[in-house]
């Protein structure tokens, strides 16, 4: 007997729905097997049957097992899939999945077994970026000092030439007041 989980009450929210059907397609093989396991020969070696009669009666309860237990797998299975929302769930997925493959152009990083190197390949390129971002703002504040530094000097220059013009007209104001003192006595 085949197990066949119908499509009923169910909508494929996507064009593909690849893993919705790749779940059915699973379901019916498990259910299959799962109903293929009761063979007549376990309800015979139960009951263990005398008479043709008793046989026949076997056959025909084992057919209505299987039908029952058929039956129950299904509607379970249709109910677990309605319940739990399974179909918009994968369907969603599929589309996640499509949508990243379509925009995903970076090696994603995947672990490669070594803690030191998935730990290593995981940090550097953020560690690269705030390394980049340090040396820009080293090579700013390094040029900003060297500015700061150059007109450092050139006010000490500065400096040191008023200090020595005002010492050479201070000499000179003092020489002509002591030349004016001597003139006038």
């Amino acid at each position: 007997m085949d197990v066949v989980i119908s499509n009923e009450n169910l909508t494929c929210f996507t064009d593909g729905c690849e893993r919705m059907s790749k779940l059915r397609s699973a379901l019916n093989k498990t259910a299959k097997s799962s109903v293929s396991a009761i063979t007549f020969d376990i309800l015979r070696a139960q009951m263990d049957p005398k008479s043709r009669e008793e046989k026949k009666m076997l056959h025909s309860i084992h057919s209505q097992l299987l039908e029952n237990v058929l039956a129950l797998v299904k509607d379970e299975i249709v109910l677990l899939l309605h319940e739990e929302n399974v179909e918009q769930k994968l369907s969603k997925l599929d589309d996640a999945c499509k949508l990243s493959l379509a925009e995903s152009t970076e090696v994603i990083w995947r672990p490669n077994g070594s803690p030191m190197d998935d730990v290593a390949a995981h940090l550097l390129p953020g560690i690269s970026v705030t390394h980049q971002r340090l040396k820009v703002l080293l090579d700013d504040t390094e040029f900003e000092t060297d500015r700061m530094m150059r007109a450092v000097l050139e006010r000490r220059r500065f400096i040191e030439n008023v200090k020595t013009t005002l010492e050479e007209n201070t000499m000179r104001l003092l020489k002509a007041t002591e030349e004016s003192t001597v003139a006038s006595d």
